[in-house]
């Protein structure tokens, strides 16, 4: 007898409904029906769990097949391994304010994982996350609504907060992949991403390859400390923190007008034992950071690239970060300091990063003195002795 694993096709299905309004007048709303197997549920606020293995395609009925516009939010949380999520190349239009975390998890099954207590609690415990997950296939237009002229708190504010994929997505599992998927956007969390919020692929192996993001990179401002806020074009920040992540063929244009971001990855990637891969990406956009007092981006990552204050003394488990074969097209701000071609401010601190066969194109005699062609600035504290450029 065989022991193959069968994986079955499932139907996520998206209605679209007139209902009426307390003024009278019709909306377009829509109905979220999912197959009959008592491995799927849906519960209240359009939440999907599903808990067995599967391919699960979503599908949408009498919708404007060039503009399917949702709403209300939904979220798809995936608590099996072997789980495959097609989003089926439709262009879905959902505004920022109606998801609190990205519209797909693979992290909610174990409790306070979004803790350092609660990560340290679960590696102790030996316990793994979802593993042999893909998202493909979606191009998702988050877009950024105004209320009596005050912005929306984008994502309620959950810092690291993905758009697509929430933040820790495939923490503490292997072998999980995103790919080919499209995010249009204009706002972030602090420490957000478009495809992945922040530490993603914590403790675990995650792939992120094909996909896309189209828009500047700004992150909402709630309080006076404007300067230290920051996210990345693809990835939140710590993406690959103790894990193994690779980043290939991704693509962000617009620009980042906040500081330590990144237009690929956010600040921190690879931190305390992370081993991350970056190749063939390209950032189109220019490098201004957050007013006239930019500083610490970088057009692939931002800043603290390479830090690790965990593993520093040891070769076997320290940070390594390679970027390589990118590109760079865009301008340097005149204005700020420390902001790199390639990675920010303070990087390389206990961990190596290796820049190889890349390639910017700035002119030089439009850049600040105080930024830097390929890196904005070094580490300079006693751990960046064991680290390597």
């Amino acid at each position: 007898a065989s022991n193959q694993l069968v994986i079955n096709e499932y139907d996520i299905t998206f209605t679209k409904v007139k209902s009426q309004s307390t003024t009278g007048q019709f909306k377009n709303s829509y109905s979220l029906s999912i197959p009959s197997n008592e491995g799927i549920s849906l519960s209240e606020g359009n939440v999907i769990e599903i808990s067995i293995p599967g391919i699960f395609i979503l599908k949408f009925i009498n919708f404007n097949n060039k503009k399917i516009e949702l709403d209300k939010g939904f979220k798809i949380n995936i608590k099996s391994d072997n789980v495959t999520i097609d989003g089926g190349n439709n262009m879905i239009y959902i505004n920022n304010n109606l998801i609190t975390n990205g519209l797909i998890t693979n992290n909610d099954n174990f409790p306070n994982l979004k803790t350092t207590q609660g990560i340290q609690s679960a590696i102790n415990d030996g316990i793994k996350g979802v593993s042999n997950c893909v998202v493909k296939n979606f191009d998702v237009h988050f877009n950024f609504k105004e209320s009596s002229g005050e912005k929306v708190r984008v994502l309620n504010n959950e810092d690291g907060a993905g758009l697509l994929c929430s933040n820790y997505f495939g923490a503490l599992g292997e072998n999980n992949i995103v790919k080919n998927c499209v995010v249009h956007g204009s706002f972030f969390a602090n420490n957000g991403g478009s495809i992945v919020g922040s530490y993603a692929g914590f403790g675990g192996s995650l792939v992120i390859s094909g996909c896309i993001y189209i828009g500047n990179l700004n992150v909402i401002i709630e309080d006076t400390d404007y300067y230290s806020k920051s996210c990345g074009g693809i990835a939140g920040s710590n993406l690959g923190s103790f894990g193994k992540v690779l980043v290939h063929d991704c693509i962000t244009t617009g620009h980042i007008n906040n500081n330590f971001s990144g237009g690929i990855c956010g600040q921190y990637v690879g931190s305390d034992g992370g081993n991350v891969v970056i190749s063939n990406c390209t950032m189109l956009g220019d490098i201004y950071g957050f007013s006239s007092n930019g500083q610490g981006s970088g057009g692939i990552c931002g800043a603290g690239c390479a830090t690790d204050m965990e593993y520093y003394g040891n070769n076997n488990l320290k940070t390594r970060v390679f970027i390589i074969n990118c590109n760079v097209l865009g301008k340097m701000g005149m204005d700020g300091s420390n902001n790199g071609g390639f990675v920010g401010s303070n990087v390389a601190l206990g961990g190596d990063l290796y820049i190889i066969g890349c390639r910017t194109h700035f002119d030089t005699s439009m850049m600040n003195a105080s930024h830097g062609y390929f890196i904005g600035s070094n580490a300079t504290d006693s751990e960046a002795n064991n680290s390597k450029i």
